[in-house]
């Protein structure tokens, strides 16, 4: 700007003006060009700035956006994990109330008496209700089991960042014992190849990443089965959950499901996604991969395509600080 306000001194000091003309000297117009040449410069530079403080902030402000939906998103897990440990520990409290204990010994107590007294009785009214009572019990009874199961998945005070060394295999057993009805149920069985290795990782993050992807699993195989009553293209002999140790700091996961639907390729780990229809929530994955997150480590779903054409092997991996 000084330089501008000394070249409009000179012109006006120096400049002849006569009628619509203006005479000037070579110097001067010399020094009035260079000072608009210098002008524009800087016009064109303080544009340039700009341009990129514009984009700067633009990204700035889509990161704020990113990370509000993120903090209301994990708010919403916290709530409902809340609500569901809540439930299931209400639910297991039920098994091991006093006044359930002797429910089958009072049933046999009126079935002998009915028996001799009212038969159409206990045909038409005891029988249902204990078909209903024992239904109740063993539904009860299975949400205490995974609430055993799962206990050490929950995040308590003071244990949010409790590390703890643990067993890929031991891990894979544990599950595969859980989920033995299921996996009897589908003819499935879990393989491991090459699995040695200790990860010293947050308790029971391992638990929950490989528990909801067999899961996942066993969902597809399942489906994968029903198609292949109709469709000779989907029989498959031996029906498998694999789990393969890559290296140190990684492992794959993959089943001999149809895979991944070629729609979830690229939203598989975004929240709210799903596949199955009316069947999922969409926020299985999404926790899992933000689990790995939170101590570096990562789930992603390879290139690979199965037999269908879809992708289906999963690697997880973690950082080298994990491995013992």
């Amino acid at each position: 700007m000084k330089e501008i306000r000394k070249t409009k001194e000179i012109l006006l000091s120096k400049a002849v003006v006569d009628g619509d003309y203006v005479s000037i000297s070579q110097e001067i117009y010399n020094t009035a060009i260079n000072t608009l040449d210098t002008a524009d410069t800087q016009v064109q530079t303080t544009q340039n700035e700009l341009s990129k403080t514009k984009e700067i902030l633009d990204t700035a402000e889509a990161g704020l956006k990113e990370i509000e939906v993120e903090a209301f998103n994990n708010y919403k897990l916290m709530a409902n994990g809340l609500i569901t440990e809540t439930i299931t520990h209400e639910l297991h409290s039920i098994v091991n109330d006093k006044h359930m204990n002797n429910i089958a010994g009072n049933f046999e107590a009126l079935k002998g008496y009915l028996y001799e007294n009212c038969v159409s009785m206990y045909n038409n009214n005891l029988i249902p209700i204990k078909d209903q009572s024992d239904l109740l019990i063993n539904k009860v009874e299975n949400v205490a089991d995974l609430y055993n199961f799962l206990e050490k998945t929950f995040i308590k005070k003071n244990s949010y960042n409790e590390y703890s060394c643990e067993s890929l295999k031991l891990v894979i057993n544990t599950i595969s014992e859980k989920l033995g009805s299921e996996l009897e149920k589908n003819k499935i069985k879990i393989e491991t190849l090459n699995i040695n290795q200790q990860w010293y990782m947050p308790k029971g993050v391992l638990l929950h990443v490989l528990y909801n992807l067999f899961m996942n699993s066993v969902y597809w195989i399942d489906i994968r089965q029903k198609r292949a009553i109709k469709e000779e293209a989907y029989l498959v002999e031996n029906n498998k959950i694999i789990v393969e140790q890559e290296s140190d700091t990684n492992i794959l996961v993959y089943d001999t499901g149809i895979g991944v639907l070629k729609k979830m390729e690229y939203v598989l780990f975004d929240a709210l996604q799903s596949g199955k229809e009316n069947d999922g929530r969409g926020m299985g994955l999404y926790i899992v991969k933000k689990l790995l997150n939170s101590f570096k480590a990562d789930i992603e779903l390879l290139e690979n395509t199965n037999e269908f054409g879809n992708r289906y092997i999963f690697s997880i991996s973690v950082p080298a600080e994990c491995i013992r």
